[in-house]
């Protein structure tokens, strides 16, 4: 675990404008998050993402994501604000609550890490996806709209994550099963 003060640190350096606020959302997550199992977790920290892109993107924007129109996505300095908000955000409340990076115990738990920015988060979520089924983290998107948006947000390929994000956010909103 981490203290808030090298927290702090950590978002001054990482996100320059509008790193005390970063600090101030990390620590509200971690005080409602410390004693939540990881599904949990999971939903606090997708309501989080949520409501970021909802004060951070405007409509078009989000459209831009969501219809995957890359060259929007590149053009557009507020997404690439977005996701860096919501990954080191995420970064500095995971730094506060791990006792063990290294380690995923679930799903959810990983869904959490492929967001992440840091390597020991994110190597953990690759480990994980190598000994997991694949559809078992699909499921888990399925109910983690705010975390798909943000894994669609950052990938300007088609990657397996972005592919699997994009799935599963479009189920949701339109509410039907696409039996990943």
């Amino acid at each position: 675990m981490t203290a808030p003060h090298d927290t702090h640190a950590y978002l001054e350096r990482h996100l320059h404008d509008g790193w005390s606020d970063a600090q101030g959302n990390a620590e509200v997550l971690v005080a409602e998050l410390a004693d939540l199992s990881w599904a949990e977790r999971l939903q606090a920290i997708d309501w989080f993402f949520w409501k970021l892109g909802a004060r951070l993107l405007d409509e078009d924007q989000a459209e831009a994501v969501i219809d995957r129109r890359l060259e929007t996505m590149r053009a557009e300095p507020a997404v690439a604000r977005y996701v860096e908000v919501a990954e080191h955000t995420l970064a500095a409340v995971l730094m506060q609550l791990d006792t063990d990076p290294r380690h995923v115990t679930s799903a959810h738990h990983a869904v959490i890490y492929a967001v992440s920015p840091l390597a020991v988060h994110r190597n953990a979520f690759e480990d994980w996806l190598v000994l997991n089924d694949a559809d078992e983290l699909g499921h888990v998107l399925l109910g983690a709209p705010g975390h798909a948006f943000v894994l669609m947000a950052r990938s300007y390929d088609d990657t397996f994550l972005a592919l699997r994000a994009r799935d599963a956010f479009w189920t949701t909103m339109l509410g039907r099963d696409v039996g990943f």
